[in-house]
C-alpha cells in the first residue's frame, strides 16, 4: 500500500541544529534550518518506516511564524511536521512547541 501526505508528531530531544544558506546569488540570504530530533514518543501511520533520528526541516522565515525564538539543541520539543511515502529522509515543519 502506498503512502502519500501525511502528518508526523514527535515529542523528543533536539540533538542537532544545522542552518545552511540556500541562495544561489550569494545576494539575498536565506536560510532553511534542520533540527535532528530523537524522539521519545511518535504519532504516525503503521506504514511508515522512520530513522532512530529524525530530520524536519523549515525555512527560517516560516520557522519565524512558529515562534520566537527557535528551539535549540538540548531543548526538549513536540513538532508537527509533513511527511510523503512510507519512508522520507526530510520532514517540513507545520508547529513546534518546547516542553
Amino acid at each position: 500500500m502506498a503512502l502519500g501526505d501525511w502528518t508526523l508528531t514527535v515529542t523528543g530531544e533536539i540533538v542537532r541544529v544545522d542552518t545552511e544558506n540556500i541562495d544561489k546569488s550569494g545576494r539575498n540570504p536565506r536560510y532553511l534550518v534542520s533540527f535532528i530530533v530523537r524522539p521519545d514518543k511518535v504519532e504516525a501511520p503503521p506504514e511508515a518506516r522512520l530513522a532512530a533520528e529524525i530530520q524536519i526541516d523549515s525555512h527560517e522565515r516560516d520557522l519565524a511564524k512558529l515562534t520566537p525564538t527557535p528551539p535549540r539543541a538540548g531543548d526538549r520539543v513536540t513538532m508537527r511536521a509533513q511527511g510523503n511515502g512510507p519512508q522520507p529522509a526530510v520532514f517540513l515543519l507545520t508547529s513546534v512547541e518546547r516542553q
